[in-house]
């Protein structure tokens, strides 16, 4: 897979979740912060992703 389509698809995903985490099941429950902190961690993962040149 391509260095871009890598990144696009782990942004979108980590977006994804982080907007069902919220909306969905809401940011009380357990739940939904295991949605929001993977959510995060696929759009950090992403975007290291991105910046890294190795």
């Amino acid at each position: 897979m391509k260095r871009k389509t890598f990144v696009l698809f782990f942004v979108i995903i980590g977006v994804v979740l982080l907007f069902a985490g919220i909306s969905f099941v809401g940011v009380k429950t357990l739940g939904g912060k295991f949605l929001i902190a993977f959510g995060a961690a696929a759009i950090a993962s992403g975007l290291v992703r991105a910046f890294d040149r190795t």
